[in-house]
């Protein structure tokens, strides 16, 4: 940091000139330490004692490392969250190293300068030089005299010099603050300054930070992810929370460490299952308390009235503030209260602003005891605000809020498809349960546009309900006699109802329907016509008329990007990208997903479940390219929002990739235990039939475990013709039963059945390349090439291989041929030995690229199929016996060796350059498998073993 020239007593002049040092004259002896008694409390010039067990914090360690390369570290966030404690390792962190860090505890007493330039000489004095001879510094003088004084004397200091300084939003005296102001900034330019405060200081100008190399931790940062959550309510001895207990905790906390500390006071107190579910929910009374008196009191008036005129509103802006308020001094409000951490930025549009969801919820609870007056009012100038600004949606919550009914019904009988296209179901579906009954009776159409949020979500068997009342009442010639009727066309319930059927029966598709309808209604490119598109996608998709869907889905697209229908351009992107991965074309499939994925990112919240929905494809189509961490990551980003997604296939496919993920990172047993909770779970939930996809997926796992009795009986159940020598010549494999038929053909291949096996995957694998479902073809491939090899069959073999490293190639789709082990890359390099002798045309052989990948030796991952040796005996992958049924993987050993070095779940991810969550998902099943439940058991254990060294 360059260094500045004292100007004593007025604010810092910053100027990276030389800088003349005033030194201290010459006068007495001694040492100034022995000379005067400290007046300052020890209390607050060393950190306050740590307290119970420590929680590792291996986020913030980054930030510890960069401590002595900074100029200024600050820690900006509300009380609660924990600033003092890290100061407080940190502390402990340096005196370990040999470093003797200053610690200044501020309070309101430091207020008077003389007492706070007292304060800085005590806290200062151990790095005073020995022997010094001059004359006393003495805070009898004046305080800027003092402090210069003592600035210079640090100067000549050969200690590293680092000052902590705690609470600095303390001091609200002016002079005071130029006093600290000035001892910071006159410092020796190789000194760090750390400060913990609730607000920044203002000082702390943007041009600063970059001059001087400033570092700031600000509420996000100091919030506790995911694991240290849980690995804190384990410490406090709640290690019976369910993995949703703490993504629950994790919602309505947002990580934040008071909110968690009194959850956990809270849930000692729950008696019941549900006082303990409310608590995990965020309803307790502790956390209200501590907000009312440790935060809101400490606030000035200005902006506890700004809060109280401002709780009822989601989302917070300038402009609407100042409507709200009445009022034009909103964005100084809103400006001081981000600077205290008590707003979040809405990272998808500028300008726009919300409380956390705790604070808003307190405040929302404040604004119930006020009483329903003012803020029936303040429900009314917001939604009349949103209205007249376009946001529908926003306008229509409000004027329910206020349960003025009239004001919504005339806001969705005059906006409905802009209701529709938001795909705010909830928000209508609480106004058409609290609408009184008089209100339908002069509204009688008033479901049609909730019908439609009914079917864009995906909840079609209500949606047909109320589709049969809107029908009938049409039929009985039953109007809307009000100023502004709201009566739905016929071919609007027409297109519903077709929509509802196409959904609700699985073996409707009839495209001649919606291309009836498109004839009929022309040209027109409203709302009602994206989802003609979007339903013409769907029932060619379910013919495997592939290009015909893409165009149909293409055209949803743009016509929902023409009408702002966020809801269904997701869905048409999402299905595009689906049929590109089925074809094989993985680039523009993860392009696809991309672009869906930022489009619901534009309306946060709302989209969440479908936002899930690419996040999978976008981890299929990772691991089908061996990338395994980044599709573990894809794949726990997106789990908690397709759980929330109300198609079966969604959820039955999802089950079926994190078996797959499962495999690849922990072997078959749990991929096995996987799909055994996921049917567990989706039974009654998902339609039989992908339940049985879900138990013919099981047999891949039992046949890797060379359980072939258990292979055997699944298949029996689910109507594998076992006793068959092929397919009739007109099989056709329907999607719903692929995995029946390729997992059948595993089995058969195992047991000695090569022939048969062969048969049926020829006839499977010219279906899938004629209906252009190569991604498909590529796994099928390579078990055609296993079974002809099983068969002593070497033409057919090395025609299978070509075959295989040919989709391969052309796909990008490798994870099949990785998972055949040792006997696929026997057989590529068979292949490529047949090819050295026949010297083939290079235009139709496999890249050197694909080749030399494959043949490379494999890091990690499991073999599903091994026919080396033995034919069809079973091989197991590399492992490690450790009790009956259980065998520890390569990653687990290596995550065994990592923990009992002591590294934290973050520095074991980028030591094995894999996720958090994967490193997590590892420990899990390490532990099970280990019969223990934390990290140091698994350590000793391992010792016991011999496991480790």
């Amino acid at each position: 940091m360059g260094e500045h020239r004292w100007n004593a007593g007025s604010a810092p002049q910053w100027n990276n000139s030389d800088m003349t040092k005033l030194k201290a004259v010459p006068g007495k002896t001694g040492n100034m330490t022995d000379s005067r008694a400290r007046s300052t409390p020890r209390t607050r010039l060393a950190p306050p004692p740590s307290r119970g067990k420590q929680l590792s914090r291996p986020g913030l360690e980054e930030y510890y490392a960069q401590l002595q390369q900074q100029s200024f570290t600050l820690l900006v966030a509300p009380q609660g969250y924990g600033k003092t404690h890290v100061l407080s390792s940190w502390h402990a962190a340096l005196l370990d190293s040999g470093t003797r860090p200053i610690w200044i505890t501020l309070d309101d007493r430091d207020n008077e300068p003389g007492k706070l330039a007292r304060v800085l000489l005590d806290a200062c004095a151990p790095l005073l030089p020995l022997g010094y001879s001059g004359p006393e510094i003495s805070p009898d003088e004046s305080s800027g005299e003092t402090i210069q004084q003592l600035c210079n004397l640090l100067h000549d200091s050969e200690e590293a010099l680092i000052v902590m300084i705690d609470q600095y939003e303390t001091l609200t005296d002016p002079g005071a603050r130029e006093l600290l102001t000035d001892f910071l900034f006159h410092l020796p330019p190789a000194a760090h300054r750390v400060l913990a405060s609730t607000s920044t200081p203002q000082w702390m100008t943007p041009k600063l930070r970059l001059e001087e190399g400033v570092q700031v931790l600000n509420r996000e940062a100091l919030a506790f992810s995911a694991p240290e959550l849980e690995e804190f309510m384990q410490l406090e001895g709640h290690e019976a929370l369910s993995d949703e207990d703490i993504l629950s905790l994790m919602n309505v906390t947002g990580g934040w460490p008071a909110a968690l500390k009194l959850a956990s006071l809270s849930l000692n107190k729950a008696k019941t299952h549900r006082e303990h579910t409310s608590i995990v929910h965020g309803v307790f009374p502790l956390l209200y308390e501590y907000l009312e008196r440790n935060i809101i009191s400490n606030l000035p008036p200005t902006l506890r009235a700004f809060l109280q005129q401002t709780a009822h509103l989601k989302r917070l802006r300038i402009d609407l503030c100042n409507h709200v308020c009445g009022s034009d001094d909103a964005g100084d409000c809103l400006s001081a209260l981000l600077d205290m951490g008590l707003l979040e930025g809405n990272n998808y549009a500028d300008n726009w602003f919300s409380y956390p969801p705790l604070l808003h919820n307190f405040l929302l609870r404040q604004l119930q005891q006020e009483g329903r007056g003012n803020l029936v009012e303040r429900h009314c100038r917001a939604s009349d605000w949103y209205l007249e600004f376009g946001l529908t949606e926003s306008s229509f919550y409000h004027a329910l809020e206020a349960q003025d009914y009239d004001r919504a019904i005339a806001i969705q009988t005059a906006h409905p498809a802009d209701l529709i296209v938001a795909g705010g179901a909830a928000l209508v579906e609480q106004f058409i349960k609290t609408m009184p009954q008089k209100k339908f009776e002069e509204h009688p159409y008033i479901l049609w546009p909730y019908t439609w949020m009914l079917v864009i979500s995906q909840r079609f068997t209500e949606a047909n309900k109320h589709l049969t009342e809107l029908q009938s009442r049409l039929a009985a010639g039953i109007e809307d006699k009000t100023a502004d009727p709201l009566i739905p066309e016929p071919e609007n319930l027409k297109a519903l109802e077709y929509r509802i059927k196409q959904a609700l029966d699985r073996d409707w598709a009839e495209p001649a329907v919606w291309l009836k309808l498109k004839k009929t209604r022309g040209s027109k490119e409203d709302f009602l016509q994206e989802q003609i598109e979007l339903s013409l996608g769907s029932a060619y998709f379910r013919c495997n008329k592939f290009s015909d869907a893409y165009t149909a889905f293409h055209e949803a697209k743009r016509l929902a990007e023409l009408n702002h229908t966020t809801i269904t351009a997701v869905s048409a992107a999402t299905r595009m990208a689906e049929i590109r991965y089925m074809q094989g074309q993985l680039t523009e499939a993860m392009y696809l997903c991309t672009e869906a994925i930022d489009i619901a990112a534009l309306v946060p919240g709302q989209l969440s479940s479908f936002t899930g929905i690419p996040l999978l494809l976008s981890s299929r189509i990772l691991f089908d390219r061996n990338q395994l961490a980044q599709s573990e990551q894809s794949f726990y980003e997106g789990r908690n929002m397709f759980r929330m997604y109300r198609a079966s296939h969604y959820l039955m496919d999802s089950a079926v990739h994190r078996a797959r993920l499962a495999n690849a990172s922990s072997g078959w047993q749990s991929a096995l235990h996987t799909l055994e909770q996921a049917i567990g779970n989706l039974s009654e939930n998902i339609h039989e039939s992908n339940i049985n996809q879900l138990r013919a997926e099981q047999v891949r796992y039992e046949v890797l475990g060379g359980h072939l009795e258990q292979a055997e009986a699944i298949l029996k159940r689910l109507g594998a013709p076992l006793n068959s020598r092929g397919p009739n010549p007109t099989f056709q494999c329907e999607r719903a039963v692929e995995y029946l038929y390729l997992n059948y053909c595993r089995y058969l291949i195992q047991t000695g059945k090569q022939t048969v096996a062969s048969t049926w995957l020829t006839k499977l694998l010219n279906q899938a390349k004629s209906a252009e479902r190569l991604t498909l073809s590529v796994e099928i491939a390579v078990l055609l090439a296993l079974a002809h090899d099983a068969g002593d069959d070497d033409r057919r073999t090395l025609r299978s291989v070509r075959e295989m490293l040919l989709l391969a190639d052309q796909t990008g789709v490798i994870r099949p041929l990785i998972e055949g082990g040792s006997s696929v890359k026997r057989l590529i390099r068979k292949f490529q030995d047949s090819q050295d002798q026949e010297q083939p045309d290079s235009a139709h052989q496999p890249s050197t690229a694909l080749l030399d990948q494959l043949l490379a030796p494999e890091k990690k991952g499991h073999q599903l199929l091994e026919t080396g040796g033995q034919k069809g005996a079973q091989t197991a992958g590399p492992s490690l016996e450790v009790a009956e049924g259980n065998t520890l993987t390569p990653r687990e050993l290596e995550l065994l060796t990592l923990i009992s070095e002591g590294l934290s779940n973050k520095m074991i991810a980028s030591e094995l350059i894999i996720g958090e969550g994967t490193v997590k998902w590892h420990l899990k099943n390490l532990f099970l498998k280990l019969g223990v439940g934390s990290r140091t058991q698994a350590a000793s254990r391992a010792r016991s073993m011999g496991l480790l060294e």
